[in-house]
């Protein structure tokens, strides 16, 4: 017999969800009255057990990833595109990521490879753009779609290309490869 449980949080909407497969969720909650956004860890048995709460001065916690053992929180930020916390230590262990030079969109969402870690922006204004951090979060490459616009989401196969959808009319897939430099291919 299939259990349904219906948990109903007294904080703001959830923006952000992910699932820990060491048995817990990082949700993220909107804005509240204090001006801050929430971040918790707790039991995916029982999401009312929460294990820690962490508050963030952000506009909006967009995204969230798991690499190793860490967790990686992109954010709507004047200066951060996220942060990285420890997945055991959250309170103590945490390095912001500083926007790059020249980048003033907010990421929308988070991938890794494995091996690097990847923020997308939109490209609302002028084009879209994936960031590419190793895990000592060093930029490594900036890969920029001319011409390409309003992303909503990512995802990296196994072969590490790295598949880009928008939500125009009509929508663009876009599939991202490094051959030797990035190349995109358009299909619409």
């Amino acid at each position: 017999m299939t259990i349904i449980r219906n948990y109903n949080f007294d904080l703001t909407k959830v923006t952000a969800m992910l699932y820990d497969e060491s048995g817990f969720l990082w949700l993220a909650f909107a804005k509240n009255s204090d001006d801050v956004c929430i971040l918790q860890k707790v039991s995916a048995h029982n999401p009312s057990q929460i294990y820690y709460e962490i508050e963030l001065s952000v506009d909006e916690i967009k995204a969230l990833n798991i690499l190793g053992t860490s967790l990686y929180v992109a954010v709507d930020d004047v200066t951060y595109l996220g942060y990285r916390y420890s997945r055991t230590s959250p309170l103590t262990v945490v390095t912001a990521i500083s926007k790059p030079v020249g980048i003033t969109e907010a990421p929308i969402a988070i991938e890794n490879d494995g091996t690097y870690v990847y923020f997308l922006l939109p490209g609302v204004t002028p084009d879209i753009k994936i960031l590419k951090y190793t895990t000592a979060l060093v930029l490594n490459t900036t890969i920029t779609l001319t011409g390409n616009n309003n992303a909503s989401s990512f995802v990296i196969d196994s072969l590490e290309n790295i598949w880009v959808v928008t939500y125009e009319s009509p929508s663009k897939l876009i599939r991202v490869y490094d051959d030797g430099g990035y190349t995109f291919t358009v299909t619409l």
